[in-house]
C-alpha cells in the first residue's frame, strides 16, 4: 500500500534524524512495526469504541478506530537503535495503546476524538514531553 510505504519512509527518516514526533493510529502502527512489535488483525475491529485504559499509570477513557494492533508482553523495551521505549498496553491481550521513546510518542487511540475524555490534556502532555527532548531544544 502506497500510504503505508510513505509512512514507513517518513517515520524511518524521523527516527534516523532523531527528530521528535507524535504518531497516531496508522502511523503508531507503522512506528510499532519499525520498532519490532508484532502487528495483528483484531478479532473484532475497534471502530468508534471507547475504552478505559492505563496510559502510563493514569486511567483514561479514549476512543479507538482500528482493525490492527501492535502487541507487546513488556512494559519497557530497550531497542538497540532507539533506546528505551515505554509501552502502555492491555496486560490481558498485550495490545499496545501507546509508546514513549526518547524522541517520539505514539497512540493507537485518537486523542482528538469526541470519544476521548480530556483529549486536549492528553495531547498537550505528550507534546510537552516531546518539546523537552534534546533535539527539540534550541541548538539541539
Amino acid at each position: 500500500d502506497g500510504l503505508v510505504r510513505h509512512l514507513r519512509s517518513a517515520i524511518s527518516r524521523l527516527l534516523v534524524e532523531e527528530r521528535p514526533f507524535l504518531a497516531v493510529c496508522l502511523s503508531h502502527q507503522v512506528l510499532s512495526s519499525l520498532l519490532g512489535f508484532e502487528l495483528v488483525r483484531r478479532t473484532v475491529p475497534s471502530q468508534g469504541l471507547q475504552r478505559e485504559i492505563d496510559l502510563f499509570g493514569r486511567r483514561e477513557r479514549v476512543g479507538f478506530y482500528n482493525t490492527f494492533a501492535a502487541r507487546s508482553d513488556r512494559d519497557v523495551v530497550d531497542h538497540p537503535a532507539y533506546g528505551r521505549v515505554r509501552v502502555s498496553r492491555d496486560e490481558a491481550t498485550g495490545e499496545v495503546h501507546a509508546l514513549r521513546g526518547g524522541q517520539f510518542a505514539s497512540t493507537q487511540f485518537h486523542a482528538e476524538s469526541v470519544l476521548t475524555e480530556d483529549g486536549p490534556r492528553i495531547l498537550g502532555t505528550l507534546l510537552a514531553e516531546l518539546a523537552r527532548t534534546p533535539a527539540a531544544l534550541p541548538g539541539g
